[in-house]
Parts: structure tokens; sequence; C-alpha cells
């Protein structure tokens, strides 16, 4: 049997993560979605069986679910994490883990005096320590890929945001869980080199997809804001999950450091690094 990589993607089970779970599967890799609702994820799991199929990558669904592995995982919880790659262990082969899609995550606006020191820890949690939870988990495995296999780049893909480059105005909680998924990712890039292994991040700007399912919004203007955010989603201005999707095999296959998704915000972080300009200073952006 030739060569077939394996890929694992937290919050694989909507949005992006499962945009990238339909893409990375025509691109010949085994795919493990973790995500905390089980119900979704098992309805997740099914499409991705069937578009195996009607893309004819699979004869039928018995292969199709071969190459399919979906995990109920809180990646706060380090008893699920275990069990996360226990079980991506116990089904494929070790030496085949060669890319982990560090995608799950979720979106807090409100001012900084209605954030609580609770909502605080609960956006580093899940933005930050659940992805360094996750790395940590399946490092070892990375490892062995990259000493042990030279048919593709093992990678560490960080899908962070705008909100990682650029400070955002009424999202202190956000941003600050996002500045340091940024800085982590910048660090272990360093040292993983050593491994001979990339680390990239993906920054989108605002994603189009049922993320608003999960977002929080805090304060007297919550209302408000959560309503300019569903404008913004409307105005053709944000990004689809596809188009993030493609970012991050971008970010795979060329070995880039990092991938800015959409040109307005390419342009803001641009402007933001060399003139300290920021447009979503001035405005509550929902990003």
């Amino acid at each position: 049997m030739s060569y077939r990589p394996t890929a694992i993607i937290t919050g694989g089970s909507q949005g992006s993560g499962f945009a990238l779970a339909k893409l990375l599967l025509s691109k010949n890799y085994n795919v493990c979605i973790a995500a905390r609702r089980p119900d979704v994820l098992q309805a997740s799991e099914s499409r991705l069986r069937e578009a195996i199929v009607e893309q004819k990558l699979e004869p039928d669904l018995g292969s199709a679910a071969a190459r399919i592995l979906a995990v109920p995982t809180d990646i706060t919880n380090p008893a699920d994490v275990a069990n996360l790659r226990q079980q991506v262990l116990d089904k494929y082969d070790e030496n085949s883990v060669n890319l982990l899609a560090n995608v799950a995550g979720v979106c807090l606006t409100g001012p900084f005096g209605a954030t609580k020191i609770e909502d605080f820890r609960a956006q580093l949690d899940v933005n930050f320590l659940g992805a360094v939870q996750v790395t940590h988990a399946f490092l070892p495995a990375l490892e062995r890929n990259s000493r042990t296999s030279s048919a593709q780049r093992t990678t560490i893909a960080v899908v962070n945001s705008s909100g990682g480059r650029l400070p955002l105005n009424n999202m202190t909680a956000y941003t600050a869980s996002k500045f340091a998924l940024a800085g982590w990712a910048d660090a272990l890039r360093y040292e993983m080199a050593k491994e001979n292994i990339h680390v990239c991040q993906i920054q989108p700007g605002v994603i189009n997809s049922d993320f608003l399912e999960r977002a929080q919004f805090v304060g007297e203007q919550a209302t408000v804001a959560r309503s300019n955010l569903e404008k913004i989603l409307a105005s053709g201005m944000a990004q689809t999950p596809e188009e993030v999707a493609e970012a991050v095999w971008q970010g795979v296959a060329s070995g880039k450091e990092e991938v800015v998704v959409g040109a307005a915000f390419q342009a803001a972080i641009t402007a933001y690094k060399w003139t300290g300009l920021n447009v979503f200073g001035v405005d509550a952006p929902s990003l």
C-alpha cells in the first residue's frame, strides 16, 4: 500500500475545520476531526464519507470510513486530548501523522470592564492553551514522521486570526488569547525547524461560517455587537471556510510561515506593522 499521511484537525466538525477536512481528503490524507459536540461530529463524519464516495475518492462508504476518524474532544480537557491521541494512534500508523491543524477557537466581544476574569481564562484555555495541549500530545508522532518520511512536509498549522496581529477594540480577552497563540507559534517555529517540522500560521479576518453559534458577547452593547457582526458577515467582506482551508493548504504545501486571508486584512496588518495605524482600533470590530 502506498504512503498515506494522516491529519488531525481540531474544530473539525464545522466551518473552516470541516472545509479543511474535505480538502485534505481530496489530497489523499486520512483525516481525524475533533470537536466537542458528539452529535454535530457524527453528522459531519457522515457527510465526509458521502463526499468521498461522490467525488470517487473511494469506491464505497466502507473504504471511505477507513479514512475518517471522528473523536469527541474538549481541547481544554487533558483526558479528552489523551483519548484523541490514543484513538488516532490506534487507527493509523504513528509514522503517518503528518499534519496537525489547530483550528478550534471561540470569539468574545465586549468592553474590558464587563469582561470577567473567568472570561479571560476561558478565552486563553480554548484559543491558546488548547492548541498548546493538543500539539504537545502529538509532538512525538510528528517528530517521528519528520524523521521517517520524505514524502511530504510535516506541519503544525495554526489557524489564528487577524486579531493575533492587530489589537482589536472592545475585544481585550480575545486579542490577548490570539496574541498569545501567535507568539507561541512564532517561537515554536524556531524549535521545530531543528526537527524538520514546519510551523505555519493562518490569519483569517472574518469567516462567514457557523461560528456565531459559539461567539460570546458581554456588556450593555452585546446585542449591538452581535448585530454589527451579522452585518459584516452579510456584507461580502467575510471569507468563506473554503478560502481559509485553501490558505491552510497553501501554508502546508509551500512552506510559508504565514498566510493572511483577505486582501483588506492583509493591508490592515501591513499598515499596522509599518505605521502603527490600526483601522480596527477605531470602532469595535467583530472578528
